[in-house]
């Protein structure tokens, strides 16, 4: 519709813009406060976000580089909601920051969240955030989830920490 969204840092915020794609006019912005401290291993490749901001249904979803999950309404930027797994994992990304970018498959979002050697592909439902499924086998690694077709079973197929994995859609 005309309108480029992104997903960056400023300082120790994440923000969320939209652009007119015409005339790069800032049609809306959110921030919020994300500090996030570089593994020295990566101090070069900078404070994220390393995930790609994705579009469905009207809505636009983001995962930041410290795992904070958003869902906000594209026309306007109104938060719709939001998702931080401090109390559910030790670690809320991996050793060099949450670098997959979530999809969409059937009306879930797609995101494999938490981090170092703990973490969940999980399926949310894109109009309220509630967890549908969730497959607790390993931490997240840096890859983003495909939808692939594998002897008649749709499946989620990822790279986790350790593993390549397909879960049932």
């Amino acid at each position: 519709d005309g309108r480029i969204y992104i997903h960056t840092r400023q300082n120790e915020e994440e923000v969320v813009s939209c652009l007119n794609l015409e005339n790069g006019e800032l049609l809306w912005r959110k921030n919020y406060p994300v500090s996030y401290t570089m593994n020295s291993a990566a101090t070069g490749h900078g404070k994220g976000p390393k995930s790609t901001p994705i579009m469905y249904g009207g809505k636009l979803y983001t995962l930041g580089i410290s795992g904070i999950l958003s869902c906000f309404d594209a026309r306007i930027g109104d938060l719709k909601w939001r998702k931080e797994f401090s109390t559910r994992f030790s670690n809320t990304s991996p050793l060099y920051g949450t670098a997959m970018s979530p999809m969409v498959e059937e009306g879930l979002l797609i995101a494999h969240i938490g981090g170092h050697d703990k973490g969940a592909l999980t399926a949310f439902d894109v109009e309220t955030g509630n967890v549908k499924w969730s497959w607790e086998g390993d931490g997240p690694g840096y890859a983003s989830p495909i939808v692939v077709e594998l002897e008649g079973s749709r499946q989620i197929v990822t790279q986790t920490q350790n593993y390549c994995v397909g879960v049932s859609a």
